[in-house]
């Protein structure tokens, strides 16, 4: 889900804080299901996305995780050297 606020850049250099999706919509307009996957299935998942060269970031594109996945690559390519 992806979801436009009115001056969000400009609240997060205020504040530090950019609002969760909770935050911007009310409980009783969202369904949300948690799939629930034991380690061996996880291992899977990320094994496909990876085929698919999807990564966090694609599935969950917000500053935090997009740069979690930028240091994850550069530390990944550092190893290779």
């Amino acid at each position: 889900m992806f979801s436009f606020t009115y001056m969000a850049e400009s609240n997060f250099i205020l504040t530090g804080h950019m609002p969760s999706i909770d935050e911007l919509i009310p409980e009783h307009c969202v369904r949300r299901y948690v799939l629930r996957f034991d380690k061996e299935e996880r291992i899977k998942v990320k094994k496909m996305l990876f085929h698919e060269r999807r990564t966090r970031a694609h599935l969950m594109p917000d500053y935090g995780t997009c740069a979690e996945v930028a240091i994850d690559y550069y530390l990944s390519e550092i190893s290779l050297l």
